[in-house]
């Protein structure tokens, strides 16, 4: 009997009742998740959610007078993707399909380090057009005459942080994001559009870190435009360096391949 070409199940993204930390400061974000730019970036956010037709100078200037009036969020260090859209804390772990990880270092109870992970996600933009690059809730990246394909909505983002706007202020400072269950954010790293087509040596899509103004690209996004985890592989040269390992070539390397065969889900949206 015949196998039958690969299908993959619809993910259902699910997230923990309960915040892994209750309260991290915007300092402690910046120290230990490497969210250099939050304070500013969920101005960014919060100014075009609560203004959707605005745009330009007035958008920055409504951002910059913005005044945040919290100092600490919520964060959950993993995101999990099931077969099933229930939320059920009682969904055996056996139902999930992919997780995003976003957890800075830590010790276990035998004081070995456990080494930080911030995975790399596909992202869908709220905004495509056919021939153009995702423009971003925060930051409009250039087009790109390549992009001539469904993947003008896609992005390969790496996730620092995942949060929501404490209970307390949130309809005060975004109606729209006043909801039940909270509107789970994500501060992610960009990396640049992908193109057309793959490389023609070997059939895998290249990116490189986005950059802005010399620092990477960052926004904040809702979860909900996370379609699945995406496995990079780093462009090696003539001589790989020392430095580099498992934990730290996502921040040490520039440029990357998107490896289509680490999952079905990949496969399927790469090859």
């Amino acid at each position: 009997m015949p196998i039958g070409p690969p299908c993959a199940q619809t993910l259902h993204i699910r997230m923990a009742q309960n915040p892994s930390i209750k309260n991290v400061a915007f300092d402690i974000l910046a120290q230990r998740y490497g969210t250099v730019s939050f304070l500013d970036t969920l101005a960014d956010f919060l100014a075009q959610v609560n203004n959707p037709g605005m745009s330009g100078n007035a958008l920055c200037s409504w951002a910059s007078n913005l005044l945040i009036t919290f100092s600490s969020v919520p964060v959950f260090h993993k995101i999990k993707f099931t077969a099933s859209p229930s939320t059920s804390d009682l969904l055996e772990e056996s139902g999930v399909l992919d997780s995003i990880q976003a957890q800075p270092e830590q010790r276990d109870v035998h004081e070995q380090i456990i080494p930080a992970c911030f995975d790399t996600t596909l992202v869908q933009s709220q905004h495509t057009t056919q021939g153009e690059g995702i423009k971003c809730k925060s930051y409009c990246f250039t087009s790109s005459p390549d992009l001539t394909n469904w993947y003008t909505g896609h992005w390969i983002a790496q996730v620092r942080v995942v949060f929501h706007i404490p209970s307390s202020i949130v309809h005060d400072m975004s109606p729209t994001l006043d909801t039940l269950p909270p509107t789970h954010l994500a501060y992610v790293e960009w990396f640049s559009p992908l193109t057309a087509a793959p490389d023609p040596k070997h059939q895998m899509y290249r990116v490189s870190r986005q950059m802005r103004n010399g620092c990477w690209s960052v926004s904040i996004i809702p979860v909900d435009r996370i379609l699945h985890s995406v496995h990079l592989i780093p462009r090696f040269g003539p001589v790989t360096p020392q430095e580099w390992n498992s934990f730290t070539v996502l921040d040490q390397c520039h440029t990357f391949y998107v490896n289509p065969f680490c999952d079905v889900h990949s496969y399927l949206t790469f090859v």
